[in-house]
């Protein structure tokens, strides 16, 4: 007889169980990182639809000027910045408005007072004139961005009429 030695099968049971639930641990490790941050992403944006509104009676396409009048409305909500996009059949302009006063390229403020804009204060609103829109828009789209996460669109408006 040879004298060989081997594991008994219980120990051998012991190793396979042992590795298995190191690799599970790991596993759970990756995947529950992956979805708490797509969680913190989708939480930063819960429950703000309709918290940044266009205000229709005051957006409006200045033909002669090639001009676009966006009014924007916050409601019981401040957003870091917000993306309006004016879509019409030949192209779009997308501009971001932040909280802060910021100097952002073919937007002014409508009062027509300095060149810096901002997003209005909660609970108010606030009318931007975006120049070089050459064409009328068929909507405008609003995207607010909350703690560094771009959120879905929160209004559109079509369509847009002329300004008188």
């Amino acid at each position: 007889m040879k004298n060989k030695k081997a594991l008994s099968g219980v120990v051998t049971v012991m190793i396979l169980i042992g590795i298995t639930l190191a690799a599970g641990a790991m596993i759970w490790a990756v995947i529950s990182n992956l979805v708490n941050n797509k969680l913190d992403d989708a939480s930063s944006c819960y429950g703000i639809y309709d918290r940044v509104q266009l205000n229709d009676e005051y957006t409006c396409y200045n033909l002669s000027a090639q001009t676009l009048q966006v009014s924007i409305s916050l409601k019981d909500f401040k957003p870091d910045s917000v993306l309006i996009s004016a879509q019409s059949d030949n192209n779009s302009v997308v501009k971001e408005i932040f909280s802060d006063s910021k100097f952002v390229e073919g937007v002014l403020p409508f009062s027509g007072i300095g060149i810096n804009v901002s997003l209005p204060n909660e609970e108010s609103g606030k009318t931007y004139v975006i120049s070089g829109v050459e064409y009328k828009p068929v909507k405008i789209y609003l995207a607010p961005k909350v703690s560094g996460t771009q959120c879905e669109i929160s209004d559109e408006l079509s369509p847009i009429s002329f300004c008188l």
